[in-house]
């Protein structure tokens, strides 16, 4: 009786932490309608993710009834997300694209010959592409994802279907991620379905990561129980819907039976026969990989070191594809699943590259819960510290100037590295020693 008590008792700390969550995301909304050319947004943010860190540390340190644990983690998700949905979309323009680039398709025409900024003289709704971006570049995206832009636009005019979509897709994830935690580890749950970023990205900035990532929850699922041949198509349809997910497969080749590999193999050879007969299929891709440049963290790094892009460029592909073969390497020796070097080449992937929208977190998440071994803090503080890269905007919004301040990625990115660097110390140095300890045994140095 007095376990059923505790566990009670716990159960409702948890809920009036959530509740607080809920209402500081109120607050926020109320006081700076999501402006994100606005210094209060950044800094009022602090509240709902100070809830966010309180409820992550009541869920590790306390124990609740299973089924309770979940119906009050997905109702506050839900809560918040719907609390989000009502406000007018300000964090990013890019549904606009998807929008238009979808009802291209559905008029027989193709997004990757046709830039979005060409259909003004037939859109039914022409302010739609005054909000749009880059509108004189052809689609960036895969095809999968024009599929989907295309089916979701062919039902209505209306963006909120968009919306809704991306939402629907964000709180499936949460329950998909919370069946493949072993049972230990159910907590973290709350790592990914209360984090403030993520459902800000989702439901107002309304961009279509959860999309990427419950394909790859699910695939994960597969493999755990041993379904290779469905979760091949299912990290073939995450690639094909964002192209970041072709580092999932040589880090989980060797889990995949011959089926598996097959589906994967076939489709990439039509994928790359597509992309042979009609070079434009990757011709907004290029345009966002040689032109794009924003809140880069290694990277940056790099290119003040040399002061050249094309050349930080380089350095910064050599070492991703070192990291590559290394930690491929280190997988096919493990038996377990490989999720440290899926968390480890997707998080290079994302602080490499010279741009790294706060989206892009959506991609680690199901590998920096599945990574058994510690919480992660870092990249958890890292989704507090992103808002600031928002700051941009209040020059570029107001005087159409895209000026990033240096010391505010400092800020951003430092504690971030501190505590990541914590977390590892210890593997660092053990690793240091064996390099000692094997030069120390060497047969030359030993000759000498």
């Amino acid at each position: 009786m007095i376990e059923i008590a505790s566990s009670e008792k716990k159960a409702i700390n948890l809920l009036i932490i959530g509740i607080s969550f809920l209402f500081s995301f109120l607050l926020l909304i109320s006081l700076t309608h999501l402006n994100r050319s606005s210094n209060k947004l950044q800094s009022l943010f602090l509240i709902p993710f100070g809830f966010y860190l309180l409820g992550i540390y009541v869920s590790k340190t306390v124990q609740i009834e299973q089924r309770k644990y979940l119906f009050t983690i997905i109702l506050i998700a839900l809560l918040v997300q719907i609390s989000l949905l009502l406000t007018e979309i300000s964090l990013s323009d890019d549904i606009y694209r998807f929008f238009l680039e979808g009802w291209a398709v559905n008029q027989g025409l193709n997004p990757y010959h046709t830039p979005i900024g060409n259909l003004s003289s037939i859109l039914p709704n022409p302010e739609l592409l005054e909000k749009a971006n880059h509108i004189n570049v052809t689609s960036p995206y895969p095809p999968l994802a024009l599929l989907i832009f295309a089916i979701l636009s062919f039902f209505t005019e209306s963006i909120n279907i968009f919306r809704l979509t991306f939402s629907g897709a964000f709180l499936l994830s949460i329950i998909a991620m919370y069946k493949i935690l072993p049972l230990n580890h159910q907590w973290k749950i709350i790592i990914y379905a209360w984090n403030p970023l993520l459902h800000m990205e989702t439901a107002n900035g309304v961009h279509f990561e959860p999309l990427i990532i419950l394909p790859i929850i699910v695939a994960v699922w597969a493999l755990e129980r041993e379904h290779k041949s469905f979760a091949s198509i299912l990290f073939l349809l995450a690639f094909l819907l964002k192209y970041f997910a072709i580092f999932l497969f040589p880090i989980f080749w060797k889990r995949l039976d011959n089926v598996g590999r097959g589906i994967i193999i076939i489709g990439s050879i039509f994928y790359i026969l597509w992309a042979l007969i009609d070079p434009q299929l990757y011709t907004g891709l290029l345009v966002y990989a040689t032109d794009w440049y924003f809140n880069a963290s290694i990277f940056w790094i790099i290119f003040q070191l040399n002061m050249d892009i094309q050349t930080s460029k380089i350095i910064a592909g050599l070492i991703f594809l070192i990291l590559i073969f290394l930690l491929t390497k280190q997988a096919n020796k493990s038996t377990i699943l490989p999720y440290k070097q899926a968390y480890l080449i997707i998080g290079a992937f994302i602080l490499l590259q010279p741009t790294f929208h706060p989206w892009y977190i959506f991609w680690i998440f199901p590998f920096i819960l599945l990574d058994n071994e510690k919480i992660n803090l870092s990249w958890i503080i890292l989704t507090g510290s992103l808002i600031l890269s928002y700051h941009v905007y209040i020059q570029f919004d107001s005087l159409n100037i895209w000026l990033e301040n240096d010391w505010i990625r400092i800020l951003e990115f430092v504690p971030f590295y501190v505590i990541l660097i914590g977390e590892h110390w210890r593997w660092f140095t053990n690793k240091i020693h064996l390099i000692f300890r094997k030069f120390n045994q060497s047969p030359y140095l030993m000759g000498n």
